[in-house]
């Protein structure tokens, strides 16, 4: 991680993940849903049918296992927009 500025990322909405994640569940072919989720870094979930959750906004990433698979980066850069 090349900026760890807080000032300079540019924040995932609720409303925008929501989106994306309809994206993906609409894809007709597993290619289509690919391409979409290394695009956005998004996947459909059953949690996004409980309206009052917000997956931006509710989420912790375990410091533990996002260290040990290695996913910790990628969640900064690709989820949080951090570069």
């Amino acid at each position: 991680l090349d900026n760890v500025d807080p000032n300079s990322f540019v924040p995932r909405t609720n409303t925008e993940h929501r989106r994306m994640a309809q994206e993906w569940l609409a894809a007709e072919t597993e290619a289509e849903r690919d391409a979409l989720y290394h695009r956005n870094g998004v996947r459909w979930s059953e949690l996004l049918r409980l309206e009052y959750w917000d997956p931006v906004q509710n989420t912790v990433v375990d410091p533990m296992h996002g260290f040990y698979l290695r996913i910790l980066q990628r969640h900064c850069r690709d989820i949080w927009g951090m570069s």
